[in-house]
C-alpha cells in the first residue's frame, strides 16, 4: 500500500510539473498574442520640444492608432541618459515600457562617466534603431572658411575654439577626431543643448561648431551659419552640395547620431518581435517620413539583433577615441 500510495503521489507531481512546463513554453507566443495588454509608455532622456522627444511622439501617435492602446511619451532628461534608463530598469519586463535614446546614452555613455547606473547590453534588450543625424562641422556666415581644409588652415595660425551641444556627445566626439587627424590646436566648449551653440555660432562667439543637421538647418538655409562638411561617408540628403570629410581629406572623421528604441531584458523574445514589427512598419508611415526626412535624418532600421552588434561596434569604436582623448565625465 505504501509503494502505492508513493507511485501515485510521484505521478500527480510529475503530471504537475508537465503542465506547468506546457504552460511555461505556450506563455510567451500568448503574451505575444495579447501584446500590447495596457498602455506603452516610451522614456526620453531629454526634454520635450527637442528632436528626440518628436520622434517618439510621432511615433507614439502612429502606434495609438495602429496597436489600440495609448503611447504615453514620459520625458525624464538628465545624467546621460541615467534617469530614463533606471526607469527602464525598474520597470516590468513584458515590453509595456521603451526607451528611445541616442546611441551615445546605450553605448559609450557608459565608458565616459566615471560611474554609470547601468551596463546597456546587460539590462537593456535592443528592439530596432530609427534614424541617423550626421552630424556636420559648422562656422558663421561671415567665416572666412568656406571648406573644411581652409578652417584646418586657419587652426595653423591661431588656437579655434569650437563648440558642441555638449561634453561626451557624438559631436564631441567628432570634433575630437578632426582634432586628432588634422593635428590641430582646437579648444573644445561644451554647451547646454543646440539652442545656445547655434546662438553663439551666429554671433561669431566660437570660431566653429559640430552639431546635427537638424539642428543647423534652418539657419544654414537662412544664410546665418554655413555647414562646410558632413562627418559622413556620403553626402546628406537635406545638403547635397556640402561636402563630406572624406572629400575634404579626412576620411576618418565619420560620426553620426543614432537613434533607436530599447527595452528591458528578460522581455519574451515574441513580445520584442511583435514590437519591432509593428514599429518598422510605422517608421515608414508617411506620418513619421514626411516629417523626419526634410530635416536630414536618415532611416536606419535594423533588427534586434542587428542593432545589438550596432552598439557593440559603436561601443568599440567610440570607447577607442574616449581614451586616447581622455574624455571623461562626473
Amino acid at each position: 500500500m505504501k509503494i502505492h500510495s508513493f507511485n501515485r503521489r510521484q505521478l500527480i507531481q510529475t503530471m504537475a510539473a508537465v503542465a506547468g512546463a506546457v504552460s511555461g513554453m505556450s506563455l510567451p507566443t500568448a503574451n505575444a498574442q495579447s501584446f500590447p495588454s495596457k498602455n506603452i509608455t516610451i522614456l526620453v532622456p531629454f526634454p520635450a520640444g527637442g528632436p528626440t522627444d518628436l520622434m517618439a511622439r510621432v511615433l507614439g501617435e502612429i502606434l495609438t492608432e495602429k496597436l489600440g492602446q495609448s503611447v504615453i511619451v514620459d520625458n525624464r532628461p538628465g545624467g546621460g541618459g541615467q534617469i530614463a534608463g533606471g526607469a527602464l530598469i525598474r520597470s516590468a519586463p513584458d515590453g509595456h515600457t521603451l526607451m528611445l535614446g541616442e546611441m551615445s546614452m546605450l553605448s559609450v555613455n557608459a565608458l565616459l562617466f566615471k560611474s554609470y547606473a547601468y551596463d546597456p547590453l546587460a539590462e537593456f534588450h535592443p528592439v530596432t534603431s530609427m534614424l541617423s543625424m550626421p552630424m556636420m562641422i559648422l562656422v558663421p556666415g561671415n567665416s572666412p572658411a568656406n571648406t573644411l581644409q581652409d578652417l584646418v588652415n586657419l587652426s595653423r595660425n591661431k588656437p579655434l575654439n569650437y563648440g558642441t551641444p555638449g561634453a561626451g556627445t557624438v559631436a564631441h566626439l567628432a570634433g575630437e577626431q578632426l582634432r586628432s587627424v588634422s593635428k590641430t590646436n582646437l579648444t573644445h566648449i561644451p554647451y547646454k543643448g543646440s539652442a545656445p551653440l547655434m546662438t553663439d555660432l551666429i554671433g561669431g562667439q566660437i570660431d566653429f561648431a559640430v552639431d546635427g543637421v537638424g539642428p543647423a538647418l534652418p539657419n544654414i538655409r537662412e544664410g546665418k551659419i554655413k555647414a562646410i562638411a558632413v562627418a559622413m561617408p556620403k553626402r546628406s540628403s537635406a545638403l547635397p552640395n556640402t561636402p563630406t570629410t572624406a572629400e575634404a581629406g579626412y576620411p576618418s572623421v565619420v560620426m553620426d547620431a543614432q537613434f533607436g528604441l530599447v527595452t528591458k531584458t528578460g522581455t519574451p523574445a515574441p513580445v520584442v518581435q511583435k514590437l519591432y514589427e509593428e514599429i518598422t512598419q510605422a517608421l515608414r508611415n508617411p506620418k513619421f517620413t514626411n516629417r523626419f526626412n526634410p530635416l536630414g535624418f536618415e532611416p536606419i532600421q535594423l533588427n534586434p539583433d542587428q542593432f545589438r552588434a550596432r552598439i557593440r561596434s559603436e561601443t568599440d569604436r567610440q570607447g577607442a577615441l574616449i581614451k586616447s582623448a581622455g574624455i571623461t565625465l562626473e
